[in-house]
């Protein structure tokens, strides 16, 4: 085993001094966290926990719903399978029927009352139903995906607030049903301003917000964005890299282009199972060596990844797993004339069809000339060529520009 390490561990070449790296985490630094998930055996995901945990709920509302779900909470009838000796009385209505999860937090006039009340929007009855049934009527709603993500957390804020409720009435403290429904209302508002905070002027009433959430049209920015030629005497290389899966199955590709936008060489090729980040680094590291043996070295370097940019320019910290490769690329940069540039995924459209399209095929994919390009890359060469550019199109404010 020494020896192997010895003959396979190639030695630092940058100026830094070596250090330790823990390999638990991307950043190379121990954590107590990342150590307990190395050594912690994952169970397979269980369906119903993926909607418990909501982000923008507080953790505590949450986890009550858990508890609720495992039966972990101190009802009366919970209390007497613990053989707790107590007279059971349901403070929620005056019926004073004995305390049970169900009946607290469903069958009591006033549970029925506000689930109906939340209900009718959603256009489903919640007669005969169990709690756990009702609860999962709310988890499968279909409707927009804003919608969806705002009804998963209903059953959470509801059953929450009764529990609260529950609570004030034992302790002599009076909660109306129109001060519970505002409370309600005034989490799902919040909730709503978290996780979308783009959007404006929500309503206060959940009539309205069902309604604004449910006809939410986006409003669309446009960019035009057009691949560039290079100037007189330099070339420009693209590249990129795909992945089914992340991690998958992957491939990379780069394509070669001089002053006058004509293709001088791409080419493709099957990496076996990586993840996408280390196949476009692999894409540039290939595409850098192929520049050096061609003899080409004022190169004009575009990928659509702004973390591989950042990462290859040194601004942002180098994950373990591509200090290797990224060493060699800056051993190759140092030999050339190169600038790196960060560019949108519409303006990479050559790299990314050849990468996409090899992704499948066993041998490498090499095109010298504009006559072997498949007929879709020979039409976005002749766009690129032409300078028609492509709109690009986004759901939020197009900040970056490259």
């Amino acid at each position: 085993m020494s020896d192997h390490i010895v003959e396979n561990t190639k030695p630092i070449t940058s100026e830094l001094n070596d250090k330790v790296w823990w390999m638990g985490s991307t950043t190379g630094e121990f954590t107590v966290k990342s150590a307990y998930h190395m050594l912690r055996k994952k169970k397979e995901p269980i369906e119903w926990m993926k909607h418990i945990w909501i982000k923008g709920l507080p953790f505590k509302i949450s986890f009550f719903l858990w508890r609720v779900w495992k039966k972990r909470i101190a009802t009366d009838d919970n209390l007497k399978k613990m053989r707790m000796q107590i007279v059971s009385k349901c403070y929620c209505c005056e019926k004073g029927e004995m305390e049970t999860i169900t009946h607290l937090l469903l069958t009591a006039p006033i549970a029925q009352r506000l689930w109906k009340q939340f209900a009718s929007c959603a256009g489903f009855s919640i007669d005969g139903l169990h709690l756990h049934q009702l609860i999962f009527r709310w988890w499968e709603y279909e409707g927009s995906p804003k919608l969806q993500q705002i009804m998963k957390a209903i059953p959470t804020i509801v059953i929450w607030e009764l529990w609260k409720r529950r609570n004030a009435k034992r302790h002599g403290k009076e909660v109306s049903f129109n001060k519970m429904y505002f409370h309600c209302q005034r989490t799902v508002h919040q909730l709503i301003r978290v996780k979308f905070p783009w959007i404006r002027d929500i309503p206060y009433q959940w009539e309205g917000m069902f309604d604004s959430l449910q006809g939410y049209k986006p409003k669309l920015y446009y960019q035009l964005v057009q691949w560039s030629r290079p100037e007189e005497g330099w070339i420009k290389c693209n590249t990129d890299g795909a992945s089914k899966g992340n991690p998958g199955v992957s491939s990379y590709g780069f394509c070669i282009r001089n002053e006058n936008g004509n293709l001088l060489y791409a080419e493709a090729n099957r990496i076996g199972i990586t993840t996408n980040m280390v196949a476009e680094l692999i894409g540039i590291w290939q595409a850098l060596r192929y520049c050096k043996a061609q003899g080409y070295d004022h190169i004009k370097l575009e990928t659509d990844s702004l973390s591989l940019k950042n990462m290859i320019r040194k601004e942002w910290r180098i994950p373990w797993e591509l200090n290797e490769k990224t060493e060699e690329i800056h051993e190759l940069m140092n030999t050339l004339h190169i600038h790196i540039k960060h560019i949108f995924r519409e303006a990479n459209q050559l790299a990314d069809l050849i990468a996409n399209t090899t992704i499948d095929q066993e041998e490498k994919q090499q095109f010298l000339n504009f006559n072997q390009l498949p007929s879709r890359a020979k039409k976005i060469l002749n766009m690129d060529k032409q300078q028609i550019a492509t709109i690009r199109i986004r759901t939020r404010r197009i900040t970056h520009s490259p």
